[in-house]
């Protein structure tokens, strides 16, 4: 897929919607209490199979993956990273205490 022709703009909106939609997916499983404290996860694990499949195409993973990690650090208390695994992929961990629904 080319991308070269859809603006910087445009392709930012494209990650901040689909992490939006993701984190929303994510919160309400945890409000149906789907997901314990201390659960590990990393970005993909939020995605179907297919889903992460079509993402790591465009916006691309690596992007979005990266967008992440900024808004994980600086907007979401309640999701902390906790290492990175054996891949290189960072993994995240769900703070139930920071959590508020």
């Amino acid at each position: 897929m080319d991308t070269s022709k859809i603006s910087k703009d445009l392709q930012k909106d494209v990650r901040e919607l689909i992490l939006r939609e993701r984190l929303h997916y994510f919160k309400e499983s945890i409000k149906q209490g789907l997901v314990e404290d201390g659960f590990e996860f990393e970005l993909k694990d939020l995605f179907i199979e297919s889903e992460w499949d079509e993402v790591a195409v465009w916006p691309g993973n690596w992007r979005l993956g990266q967008a992440f990690a900024s808004k994980v650090k600086h907007n979401i208390p309640y999701i902390t990273k906790a290492d990175d695994n054996k891949k290189g992929y960072a993994v995240y961990r769900f703070d139930k205490s920071k959590f508020e629904g």
